[in-house]
């Protein structure tokens, strides 16, 4: 996985497996256990079995923890985090107090608001319960320290809330926000920040939980500052899940009353360590672990899963979308950046700029113009522009198959695809966006269900002229192939084609069906006074025009009246251009030793490494100045029987893997390598490239080697 510092990666929830709002009843055991007794005082937490019903709503619940053995160093401790994921189950305080479920006066204040629910498989819960939109109701359970354990006597049913009784975040209107700065009482220190840095970062700064969602939403979501509530606890806050028990169910004083407020946000003390931020999906509260709670895109991140979103990702790395709030954030204190397309079609910002293609072998081709989110709602809820374009696959019924798993990849079929645009002036609020400036961009979500709780994935990314195909997008295995092409960019303005090829219609019969006309007349009619003058004329005999082999042509009305102005971002510097190693080892690379050489392979003169001798292994250049760029990247021809290594280093530093490369043992293909590592070490401005080989008896071959920046 990879982070940035300048940037570090807030990537807390992990998707379920897509969850629906079904209604699903289990049952286990034929009837529930008799009541037992409560244990006597012994300095542990009693448990109760409960014989009436106990109702209560579902979430889950994800947090993302540091390393057993912390490094010191942030940035690695991330890339080794653990994840923890949990149900937890929200009972009624009304419930609680009145004693609806027979509990002794004495234990009443032993039973917790949000139980941690066990006994029950978890993957039942992901496929079943829908996060904050089920109910659970239990008969026998156990109640002990703060968790509900479904015990195998017990019987219980997961229903659908009723909507009246949900408590979800919206993600449109105006959105009543508190914050909640704890301390404990037993002389911990506070929070790093203030009551009046809180207010600063969440509602006042430039680039801010208010102003960015404001921003984004082009005023659809808009934040109303509430108050900062200063709160000390009665016991050591302990960590995100002492804390969220502990302090909501004991102080009462501080528990906000959910018809006041839409949001809260609870920034937590330094002494709470070992996680940074979590949230429950489709609630009203995120929590912070100190200085957390000042960034921007942490805070985005975590009210984006109040709202039901779920992370973005790119390849097999669930955080790694960088053009969206729900993939990757940073440690910056103002950061301008949004959502992906699948994000935008959830949240329902701009349904006026959202649009569906059915996508099928009979849906001949299809035009849109995308906007990105800083020009979204401008002028294109009128002319027809869009945000974001879903393609849904009519032709597929099992609406519950995903992808299929290789050892190498993950083919991406039957998924409804999304179609979006991340455009970048340079000034506006998308400026900080990591990767893909002006690119359009494609992804796929888990689940075909546009409003459901599931991860999202960049599969591609397109500058103008590029297309990404999708063979045998229908899973019907005709050899039927959807097309998305970034045909053209005007301004602010991506124009996209969106087509299939490989269809074989069924041509016309040569003859009429000799089913249409009988052979003798009916023995009940007499035949015609005289036979028809001549037969009916034929169908044609030809089947229709194939369908084209290449892409439509662009749409007639588009065309600019003058020469289309060049896109502003990004920029794009060529550090160092072509290394062919026609001569030596070009102008550039430098032989790491003696399983280092330049040979003749395949017609090429190229450089082979092979081998895992470390430098030995490897080429490498002297320092490069890449001071003022934003994003880097190496592109190169390679062949190679084994996974190998691109790396950099400042001078007289440690390498640093920009990427991993994959094994090509058919011919030379084109590899592309972001250096996303180099943005989460803050953009260091000169460094060193090594590509290595590290693979004992692995062979590889490199050619045309180029290093591009872009600001």
């Amino acid at each position: 996985m990879n982070f940035r510092t300048s940037a570090l990666l807030i990537a807390i929830f992990v998707a379920p497996p897509a969850i629906m709002a079904i209604n699903i009843t289990s049952f286990r055991g034929s009837s529930p256990r008799k009541l037992r007794p409560i244990n006597p005082e012994n300095g542990q937490w009693n448990e109760n079995i409960f014989e009436k019903e106990i109702a209560c709503t579902l979430y889950l619940k994800e947090i993302l923890l540091e390393p057993e053995i912390p490094s010191g160093d942030p940035l690695q401790d991330l890339e080794n985090a653990r994840t923890v994921t949990s149900w937890s189950c929200e009972v009624d305080d009304e419930e609680i107090n009145g004693n609806a479920y027979g509990i002794q006066n004495n234990k009443r204040k032993n039973f917790k608001r949000f139980l941690d629910l066990t006994g029950v498989d978890e993957m039942y819960l992901d496929e079943h319960a829908d996060s904050g939109n089920s109910i659970l109701k239990v008969k026998g359970a156990n109640m002990k320290f703060k968790e509900l354990e479904i015990t195998e006597e017990a019987t219980f049913v997961i229903e659908d809330i009723p909507e009246e009784r949900r408590r979800l975040a919206p993600s449109l209107g105006a959105l009543k926000t508190k914050v909640i700065r704890v301390s404990g009482n037993n002389g911990a220190a506070p929070p790093t920040a203030t009551a009046a840095q809180l207010k600063d970062d969440i509602f006042d700064d430039a680039s801010c939980l208010k102003s960015q969602f404001a921003a984004c939403s082009h005023g659809a979501l808009t934040i109303i500052e509430g108050p900062i509530e200063e709160v000390t606890i009665a016991t050591d806050p302990g960590g995100p899940a002492e804390f969220t028990k502990d302090w909501m169910e004991g102080n009462a004083t501080a528990l906000v009353a959910k018809g006041e407020y839409d949001l809260v946000l609870f920034c937590q003390p330094q002494t709470t360590g070992g996680w940074i931020a979590y949230a429950y999906i489709n609630y009203w509260s995120s929590f912070y672990n100190n200085d957390w709670c000042q960034y921007v895109s942490v805070q985005l991140h975590e009210v984006g899963h109040n709202m039901n979103l779920a992370h973005a990702g790119e390849a097999r790395s669930e955080y790694e979308d960088w053009t969206s709030m729900m993939g990757s954030g940073t440690n910056l204190d103002d950061e301008y950046m949004c959502f992906n397309s699948v994000n935008y079609y959830q949240l329902g910002w701009f349904p006026g700029q959202v649009a569906d293609v059915a996508a099928s072998t009979h849906m001949g081709s299809h035009a849109f113009v995308l906007n990105g989110v800083e020009s979204a709602g401008l002028s294109g809820a009128s002319n027809g522009k869009k945000i974001a374009v879903r393609v849904k696959n009519v032709n597929l019924e099992d609406t519950n198959l995903c992808c299929i798993d290789t050892q190498f990849y993950t083919d991406w079929r039957i998924r409804d695809i999304y179609l979006g645009y991340n455009f970048d002036s340079g000034t506006g609020i998308n400026r900080d966006t990591a990767e893909y400036r002006n690119h359009v961009t494609v992804h796929q979500k888990d689940s075909n269900d546009p409003s459901a709780y599931s991860q999202s994935w960049l599969l591609a990314a397109l500058q103008e002229g590029q297309e990404y195909t999708f063979p045998n997008f229908d899973g019907l295995g005709g050899g039927h192939t959807l097309h998305i092409k970034f045909s053209d960019q005007v301004n602010e303005d991506a124009f996209v084609e969106i087509y299939v090829t490989g269809i074989t219609l069924t041509p016309n019969p040569t003859s009429p069906p000799s089913t249409n006309f009988p052979t003798s007349p009916p023995p009940t009619l007499p035949p015609p006074t005289s036979p028809p003058t001549k037969a009916p004329t034929p169908l044609p005999t030809r089947a229709p025009t194939p369908l084209p082999t290449r892409a439509p042509t662009p749409l007639p009305t588009r065309a600019p009246t003058r020469a289309p102005t060049p896109s502003p971002t990004p920029l794009r510097t060529t550090i160092f251009g072509n290394q062919n190693f026609e001569v030596g080892f070009g102008s550039v690379f430098i032989s790491g030793g003696s399983n280092c050489a330049r040979v003749l392979y395949s017609n090429r003169n190229c450089i082979r490494l092979r081998n895992n001798s470390g430098q030995a292994s490897s080429m490498y250049t002297n320092a490069r100045s890449v001071s003022g760029q934003k994003t880097l990247r190496l592109e190169f021809d390679y062949y190679s029987t084994a996974t190998f290594l691109v790396e950099w280093r400042v001078p007289n530093g440690s390498w640093v893997i920009a990427g991993t490369v994959g094994v090509a043992n058919t011919g030379f293909v084109r590899a592309r390598v972001n250096f996303d590592s180099w943005v989460s070490r803050g953009r260091p401005g000169s460094i060193h490239l090594r590509i290595r080989s590290n693979t004992t008896n692995g062979v590889t071959y490199v050619d045309n080697v180029i290093f591009y920046g872009f600001k």
